[in-house]
């Protein structure tokens, strides 16, 4: 089970979690608003998206096939997202077709995918420690072009909506932790250890370095984003970081592609030739899913797609139908480790 949280880890030390939950905020403006946001969008985090779907996995014999195709999607929306992301950032070529295959490998292997969770980890974490020790003057510079002290200015509500969006792929995790037959302690502390934890961490360090980096670096007319906290205390340092920057969403496509094998039916025989256009039907609805967008107008992040927004949405309206189903039945099946060993 730990290793599962260990993956889970990684989905908030990833370039992800940074852009659409780290960038908006200004933690040494607003210390205390800062704080409580990120420490409360974590805690609900934590409840939706690793406890409530552990809850589920502990009362359900099996996930109901409307849910498990609705999670499937995100997911191939999630694996299309991060291997995009990877590509923005700058795996092409030869470099896409390693991190591709690395994927591969840890969805097949599950002691790969340990290992994944280990680098992933610890590759973020030291990204955001040399980014934090190379802007860290910037907390107690002033930027010139900023009007007033109270720019840049923070969104409270961007910021939770940021962690909501990025633990959601989490809530696979949750489930299997759930089947495994942990009680209500290891749920609750690998809900701290994997999401908890994590999220404020992650996002704390990187909102710290991001706006250290725009208070050193910025000037009118660019907009904000997680590469300020990784131009180095020169300025010169982004094309560099990037190098390593986009191979932190490794853990967020390693997650995705393991919950779409585990979601497959256990079918044999014959019937395992439908995996096939199951599997291409599956990720071309997550690929259309990222592509979405209700509008023409308006700016989304490529990171974070409306799609994404509505999976989201979509993921909570449906654990609140298996919850009701759940309460109707009255308490049922409680799995133990023999009956799902591949958690």
């Amino acid at each position: 089970m730990w290793w599962l949280v260990l993956l889970e880890a990684t989905l908030f030390f990833s370039v992800i979690c940074w852009e659409v939950a780290a960038s908006p905020a200004a933690p040494v403006n607003h210390p205390v608003r800062f704080g409580v946001t990120v420490a409360g969008a974590a805690g609900l985090a934590m409840v939706l998206f690793h406890v409530l779907p552990a809850w589920l996995g502990q009362r359900m014999e099996r996930m109901p096939w409307w849910f498990a195709v609705w999670l499937a999607v995100g997911y191939a929306e999630r694996f299309s997202g991060a291997t995009q992301a990877a590509g923005l950032l700058g795996l092409m070529g030869r470099l896409a077709l390693l991190f591709l295959g690395l994927v591969a490998l840890a969805v097949w292997r599950r002691e790969l995918a340990r290992v994944a969770g280990i680098v992933g980890l610890g590759l973020g974490l030291g990204l955001l420690l040399w980014a934090v020790a190379t802007t860290w003057p910037g907390i107690w510079a002033r930027n010139p072009h900023y009007g007033s002290e109270d720019v840049p200015a923070q969104f409270e509500e961007s910021i939770a909506w940021g962690i909501l969006r990025t633990s959601a792929a989490a809530f696979w995790i949750g489930w299997r932790v759930g089947r495994s037959g942990v009680g209500w302690r290891g749920i609750l502390a690998s809900g701290v250890l994997g999401v908890w934890v994590p999220a404020v961490v992650s996002v704390t360090m990187a909102a710290v370095a991001i706006q250290a980096g725009s208070t050193l670096h910025w000037r009118p007319t660019l907009f904000r984003g997680f590469t300020w906290g990784f131009l180095g205390r020169e300025g010169m340092s982004l094309e560099w970081s990037l190098g390593w920057v986009c191979w932190t969403v490794l853990g967020t496509a390693v997650v995705s592609g393991l919950a779409l094998r585990d979601m497959a039916p256990g079918w044999t025989g014959w019937r395992r030739l439908a995996f096939v256009p199951m599997g291409v039907a599956v990720l071309v609805a997550g690929m259309a899913l990222h592509l979405w967008r209700p509008s023409e107008e308006g700016m989304y992040s490529l990171l974070a797609p409306p799609g994404l927004e509505a999976w989201v949405a979509g993921v909570l309206a449906l654990s609140a139908v298996a919850v009701s189903r759940c309460a109707r039945r009255g308490s049922g099946h409680t799995p133990n480790k023999e009956t799902d060993s591949r958690s």
